[in-house]
């Protein structure tokens, strides 16, 4: 094995040995430390120029020390007591846990009462990129009770979490782990979620979300950006990402919509 590879090798296996990324797609984390190799990074440099990419497209979201301490019993309770508003309660508890569902639960029904119905019909099948907790708001949603719901998240604790929501919801769902930084899914939909996910993933590659906006094999899709820092500060973040997503569109013929909440910024597209 080349030195290079032992070197890679070796660190990827020493950040997944740490509680805070050991549930990271491992695929992330050496293409991560593959394009520091690329740009001469020194190598007693990468380790750590690696952890901290990782905080700020993911660890940096979520609250608390433990992500889901607790979340699976309190989903399981809920579900149990067939108490739907019990059940929709426990959701909105864990959404607390990931700041980007966090700041939108006191708009939850407004904001998919809003966009859902612009949707064009039937809405069959639902990919949801780089989901985080997104897939608890199905209650929330409005969509038909047989549509199938596909997610896509870094992170293989969420993806346990949200698979074992899908059977307590008892909804025809599937969580998957996958690095959309590099990679499309090929499964057809009729809509798409990126919400809040552009500017993680163009940390990454600043070519991932025109990408992902370019390949989606579905016909609409809802992508937002934040209006606010996670700390809550308005930085021009409305204006620059705005005039970012105009750019993006601009070469082709979709027909958009606008909705601004909040604390987000959110277009529909349809292909």
């Amino acid at each position: 094995m080349a030195e290079e590879d032992i070197f890679l090798a070796a660190t990827v296996a020493k950040i997944l040995e740490s509680r805070k990324y050991k549930d990271i797609d491992s695929s992330l984390i050496e293409s991560l430390v593959r394009a520091n190799l690329a740009k001469s990074i020194p190598r007693k440099e990468i380790e750590g120029r690696v952890r901290d990419k990782l905080h700020q497209i993911g660890g940096a979201f979520f609250v608390g020390s433990n992500k889901f301490d607790k979340a699976l019993e309190l989903l399981r309770s809920a579900a149990e007591s067939g108490d739907l508003k019990g059940f929709e309660g426990a959701c909105a508890k864990v959404m607390q846990r990931h700041a980007s569902t966090a700041e939108r639960l006191e708009i939850l029904p407004q904001f998919y009462d809003t966009i859902i119905p612009r949707l064009r019909q039937p809405v069959q099948r639902v990919l949801d990129l780089a989901c985080g907790l997104n897939p608890l708001a199905l209650p929330w949603m409005g969509l038909p009770a047989d549509t199938e719901y596909l997610c896509f998240d870094i992170y293989a604790d969420v993806v346990e979490l949200l698979n074992e929501f899908f059977r307590l919801a008892k909804v025809n769902g599937k969580a998957q782990v996958r690095d959309l930084s590099t990679t499309v899914p090929d499964q057809a939909g009729d809509v798409a979620f990126l919400l809040k996910a552009i500017p993680t993933l163009e940390q990454i590659d600043r070519e991932a979300g025109v990408r992902l906006l370019q390949q989606l094999p579905v016909r609409d899709i809802i992508v937002s950006w934040p209006i606010k820092s996670l700390g809550g500060k308005n930085k021009g973040m409305l204006s620059t990402y705005s005039e970012h997503f105009e750019e993006i569109v601009k070469p082709y013929a979709w027909e958009t919509e606008s909705f601004c909440f909040q604390n987000e910024m959110v277009y529909l597209i349809h292909k």
